[in-house]
């Protein structure tokens, strides 16, 4: 698999642009399930403060092998600026030197650019591409 469109949704909306986005490329997509679905107070507390620190929560094993991934159009909303804790969890399951493509979505605000490209850098990916969408 070279390149896939990878993505976790809270609410919906990120769910909606990932799978528009795949459509009109062409591409397969792997959705990040939690394997406890946070409740939305724990989600944009506990949530957020894990975000903030680039932490992780457990998730259910995706059907694609993202070790193969050479690729990845990543689509996370954007919880205290940072990626969702499932989706690091996600991107900790690629493979070193994959190129990603992130499409960070929020409702109110901007994601963190600085702090996210630095901890794609230190687990080892590559940012190609970087890209706010407020919804």
């Amino acid at each position: 698999m070279s390149e896939l469109v990878l993505f976790y949704s809270f609410t919906g909306n990120t769910k909606r642009l990932a799978e528009e986005f795949a459509r009109e490329n062409a591409l397969e997509t792997c959705e990040i399930v939690p394997a406890k679905k946070p409740g939305k107070f724990a989600a944009y507390t506990a949530g957020c403060l894990k975000a903030l620190k680039g932490a992780g929560l457990p998730i259910v094993e995706p059907a694609q092998t993202l070790s193969e991934c050479e690729s990845a159009h990543v689509f996370a909303p954007v919880w205290a600026g940072h990626i969702a804790p499932p989706m690091n969890s996600a991107l900790a399951l690629l493979p070193k030197g994959a190129k990603l493509r992130l499409h960070m979505v929020s409702g109110s605000g901007s994601s963190n650019q600085e702090a996210t490209a630095q901890r794609m850098k230190i687990m080892g990916l590559e940012v190609a591409e970087y890209e706010d969408i407020r919804q």
